[in-house]
């Protein structure tokens, strides 16, 4: 059972609870009357005055504190059912509008993956024993289109508990890819050395940024109602050919980083 099926459940619960209670409550204080007004005087007395209490309403002034507190705690459960309803409206009004673009964000996350990739591959062409030229230039690498990051938090507010860690670690990989990148540009500005292991690093980043995006589209075109839990060390060597690192660049890394199985790939 989903969460707001299991809470609305449980309102209901109470206020039907607190109705019979307070029904309850009423037949057992005309039974008391009764039973004391029978134990006090005749039969028919007894049966004249219980009627004449019942009938005239008197029961709503010798119990009228309680029913008013009933009443009140009535109205406040009501109250609290259409706050819960509005919320809820509110919430799901919300997450179709970040579903709504996701499409488009997915898609400048992508070509970000790879124009970064692009942007760094040829750095290896001029290594030398594992390190980069001291007096290779490296132009400042792509940046993220305006928004799209904003766009991906608004998803994460409007998704779902068990959905969130997918969301999570799309945006950690993107945070990382970032940083890395920025730094490689710092490190050459500053003429200190890059390693293969460097540019190798990034590469993964981009690739496994792209299968995170690529995992999502489903769910953000409307054709599944379902965000993945992971990606697969296999969707990254995907993502490696999908981000055009092909050949012997794409042997190395998948061995490396071992991305031939099914796991789980590790965030």
């Amino acid at each position: 059972m989903a969460p707001d099926a299991f809470h609305l459940g449980m309102k209901k619960l109470l206020l039907a609870g607190l109705v019979g209670f307070a029904v309850g409550t009423v037949l057992f204080a005309v039974g008391r009357e009764i039973v004391w007004a029978f134990a006090a005087q005749s039969a028919g007395r007894a049966i004249s005055s219980s009627l004449r209490w019942v009938g005239t309403f008197q029961w709503l002034y010798d119990y009228q504190t309680f029913l008013t507190g009933i009443l009140a705690g009535g109205g406040v459960l009501w109250q609290i059912r259409q706050a819960a309803h509005s919320e809820r409206d509110r919430f799901e009004a919300n997450r179709a509008a970040a579903r709504a673009i996701l499409p488009l964000t997915l898609s400048e996350v992508s070509e970000y993956a790879e124009k970064v990739s692009a942007c760094v591959r040829p750095i290896l062409e001029t290594s030398d024993h594992g390190r980069v030229v001291v007096n290779l230039d490296i132009s400042d690498l792509p940046t993220l289109q305006p928004g799209a990051v904003e766009n991906l938090r608004s998803m994460v507010e409007a998704s779902h508990k068990d959905e969130r860690t997918y969301l999570f670690n799309l945006l950690n990989t993107l945070q990382i890819l970032t940083t890395r990148s920025r730094g490689l540009i710092l490190d050459r500005r500053r003429e200190r050395i890059i390693l293969d292991l460097n540019v190798h690093s990034i590469l993964l980043n981009c690739a496994e940024l792209y299968a995170y995006a690529a995992g999502l589209y489903e769910f953000a075109r409307n054709k599944s109602d379902t965000v993945p839990n992971f990606i697969s060390r296999r969707d990254v060597a995907s993502g490696l050919f999908l981000t055009h690192v092909h050949g012997e660049l794409r042997d190395t890394l998948v061995e490396r980083y071992r991305l031939s199985g099914d796991g789980p790939n590790d965030p």
